[in-house]
């Protein structure tokens, strides 16, 4: 063989080598870094607590406490929110890179926790028992003191299924007897609380009206006029003006021209006498008629006797009212010895 074709096969042979080597070191990275990859993966690993307890509403939680154990770096994503129920779901990313060739590898798990509303609203109450008597109006709802609960805190009055409370009841205050209000209050969850007080419904005390009270409780002469005056101008109700009359009656029979001494539909006696006639004189009004007493009386009332005049307004519009008013006139305005009968007329009259 010629020494210039065996040169040239031997460029082949060289060649053909260097090319098979170059391939086979290609190979032997991809599978080098195959395997450090695959051994990064297998590194990974992330396991999630067995043993979550339910979330209870609105405590305060750390999501960590769902994972047991991990390797890896670890990214959470998400969170549980204590203040809404139900079950939550928190994902996890564990990663890494490997030493020798820098690749990066990942795994995704993912968690959940329940959260549980275990806590009930708490009803707060004044009196276990309110008691009232026949025919006055309640009110039952001051006797609740206070309705909260431990997360959502004070619930307001409201229909009583959701973050509210109602209060519940066929209670009848015309109508003696014992009557249960039940308040229903229930949080955010749907969580219901009831708390039961009574009412006692009092029967109305019959009056005691005494013989002669029923003899002297006519309408006869100014009754009506009187009566208009007091519950029109004056603005009073009707048990107020049944207190006065009586007071009047008493006093004077209606008769604004009756008396010497002390004078008059109130008897009015000394200075107080010599006042009404000055006043009328100066308010254009006839002393000894009935219309100037009336206007002198509800003056010295707006002036002199404004603590009577407001006791009279603060009367209950009842028949124990007009006793009550009837009294405070006696004592306040008449200034009389003794109320005596007056408190039973002032009933008399209230019941005509």
């Amino acid at each position: 063989m010629k020494k210039s074709t065996k040169a040239i096969l031997l460029i082949l042979l060289v060649s053909i080598l260097g090319t098979g080597g170059y391939f086979g070191y290609k190979e032997y990275i991809r599978r080098d870094k195959e395997k450090y990859l695959n051994a990064l993966t297998e590194s990974l690993s992330l396991t999630v607590n067995p043993e979550i307890a339910p979330v209870e509403y609105g405590s305060a939680f750390d999501v960590n406490t769902l994972i047991k154990e991990h390797s890896g770096e670890l990214k959470i994503e998400g969170s549980i929110d204590t203040m809404k129920t139900g079950v939550q779901t928190v994902n996890f990313t564990v990663s890494g890179e490997d030493e020798k060739y820098g690749q990066y590898a990942e795994k995704k798990y993912s968690a959940s926790a329940e959260v549980v509303d275990t806590q009930f609203p708490s009803i707060e109450i004044e009196k276990e028992t309110l008691t009232v008597t026949e025919g006055t109006s309640l009110n039952v709802m001051p006797n609740i003191t206070s309705v909260t609960d431990p997360v959502d805190g004070q619930l307001p009055e409201g229909d009583g299924v959701t973050a509210s409370y109602t209060a519940v009841s066929d209670l009848n205050t015309n109508k003696p007897g014992k009557y249960t209000v039940t308040v229903t209050a229930a949080d955010k969850n749907g969580n219901q609380t009831t708390r039961d007080f009574a009412v006692t419904v009092k029967e109305k005390p019959k009056p005691v009206v005494t013989a002669s009270a029923k003899v002297s409780a006519n309408t006869s002469g100014n009754y009506s006029t009187i009566y208009s005056y007091v519950t029109g101008t004056m603005g009073l109700n009707k048990a107020a003006a049944c207190g006065i009359l009586a007071n009047l009656y008493r006093e004077s029979n209606f008769n604004p021209n009756t008396g010497g001494t002390y004078y008059g539909i109130v008897q009015w006696g000394g200075g107080r006498k010599s006042n009404l006639k000055s006043w009328c004189a100066s308010n254009g009004y006839d002393y000894s008629s009935l219309s100037g007493q009336l206007a002198f009386m509800y003056h010295e009332l707006k002036s002199s006797y404004s603590s009577c005049l407001s006791g009279l307004k603060s009367v209950e519009n009842t028949e124990d009212g007009a006793a009550k008013a009837a009294e405070i006139f006696c004592r306040q305005y008449e200034r009389a010895a003794s109320v005596g009968t007056r408190t039973d007329l002032a009933r008399a009259y209230f019941n005509k």
